[in-house]
């Protein structure tokens, strides 16, 4: 399941918040967050209490399941973890599977032998 989009609605004012999670599928996931304070929470923070009450929702199911809940989780990508060794390493075996055809091109110029006059 991949999301790919993240709504956020409040709800009477800014005492209540719903995140919903859209997957390609047009599947949702919708998580309630309760604000008790009286002043508006930023779009991240919103965010991240949502993101915690999953946690805590799927480590409960994991449990009462009996599944370890890391083996849900998925790693980043090397570029979204900014794993810079790793991008190098994948770009060193693309460069090698597409060998010779990625030898650099050589650039060559023309120039005309002997001309010192000016350049218009």
């Amino acid at each position: 399941m991949e999301i790919v989009e993240t709504r956020i609605s409040s709800v009477g004012g800014f005492t209540l918040y719903m995140v919903e999670f859209v997957t390609e599928g047009e599947e949702k996931i919708t998580v309630k967050v309760e604000n008790e304070t009286d002043a508006e929470l930023a779009r991240d923070e919103v965010l991240r209490r949502a993101a915690m009450k999953l946690g805590e929702a799927l480590g409960v199911a994991c449990t009462e399941c009996g599944i370890e809940p890391g083996s849900f989780v998925t790693r980043p990508s090397a570029r979204r973890a900014g794993d810079r060794a790793e991008l190098e390493r994948q770009l060193d075996e693309g460069l090698e599977d597409t060998f010779p055809a990625s030898d650099p091109v050589s650039v060559t110029g023309s120039t005309i032998a002997g001309f010192t006059g000016p350049k218009d």
